[in-house]
């Protein structure tokens, strides 16, 4: 329940949530396999988005007076409901005989009830002035759509024709392809909130034979997208970027080191929020690089 000024609301939902997973060996050691799942998932809401206590942006903390579209005030929504999704995944995985993998899988959501924060201009009992007012809505349905790629072993197996086998590199990367369309809006950035239209990433580990080290990197990309958040509203977000080194030293055999530098040349992240002809809010947030080291000791 909620109580927002003088009146007391109630939510209750329920909602039955089979799953049925099937898995295929396409082989009798079982190191080809095909796997299907039919889903039925439920997202509640976050108490934060349930609760009908306004909060005044505090930008604009004088409630006599009116805020701006890109600073709402916010509030919850007692009697939101919770994200329904209906969800087939189809996936192919072949493990290699040293160890290596590799995965194909593509999936398919169709969402109702899907969950948005809207702004609106109104005249709230708290305020005597008119405000803008942000609150989350069941705004729409939905459908998603991937085609996720997923490869990880040694080198020297998984491209022997261009790599000597005995070679100690492994190899960890993944791409992703996403697509996704809210109903209620026009296409065609009507995608869903926070998902990019795609997605890649590699790391690499060598292993010394000279000395008991392992050196390896990572890096991590996603594209900048934009999203049609309502009619009128657009947040256009910046590229993403983040690359790691580590290297780890086995002293002993129970005893061992690594030391990690994380977020290396840092990008800012960057975004852009619209709001119809004449309002714009520009964001930019700008990582640091960390420096970790840490001794593992096994009793």
């Amino acid at each position: 329940g909620s109580l927002g000024g003088s009146v007391e609301l109630s939510n209750s939902s329920a909602v039955l949530t089979p799953m049925l997973h099937v898995s295929y060996k396409l082989d009798a050691a079982g190191k080809d396999l095909v796997r299907t799942s039919l889903t039925r998932s439920y997202k509640a809401p976050d108490i934060g988005t349930l609760l009908a206590r306004p909060a005044p942006n505090s930008l604009f903390a004088d409630l006599g007076q009116s805020n701006t579209v890109l600073a709402p005030d916010s509030i919850g929504n007692p009697a939101l409901r919770p994200e329904l999704a209906t969800g087939l995944d189809l996936a192919y995985e072949k493990y290699l005989s040293q160890g290596g993998m590799l995965s194909v899988s593509v999936f398919y959501r169709q969402i109702t009830d899907l969950v948005r924060n809207v702004t609106s201009l109104q005249s709230p009992d708290y305020a005597t002035a008119p405000r803008w007012v942000s609150q989350a809505v069941n705004f729409s349905s939905g459908r998603a759509a991937g085609l996720e790629l997923e490869l990880k072993g040694r080198v020297g197996e998984l491209m022997p024709a261009f790599v000597d086998p005995k070679l100690p590199l492994n190899l960890r990367a993944a791409l992703n392809f996403y697509r996704s369309e809210v109903d209620a809006l026009p296409g065609p950035d009507n995608r869903l909130d926070n998902q990019q239209p795609w997605s890649g990433t590699m790391g690499l580990d060598y292993r010394l034979s000279s000395l008991p080290l392992t050196i390896g990197g990572n890096l991590a990309f996603t594209p900048d997208y934009v999203t049609l958040q309502t009619i009128g509203q657009t947040l256009d977000q910046g590229r993403s970027r983040s690359m790691d080194l580590f290297t780890r030293w086995i002293y002993a055999e129970n005893v061992s080191m690594r030391l990690a530098i994380s977020n290396i040349a840092p990008v800012a992240n960057e975004s852009l929020t619209v709001s119809g002809a004449n309002n714009s809010a520009y964001n930019a947030r700008l990582g640091r690089t960390g420096l970790n080291f840490s001794m593992e000791i096994k009793l």
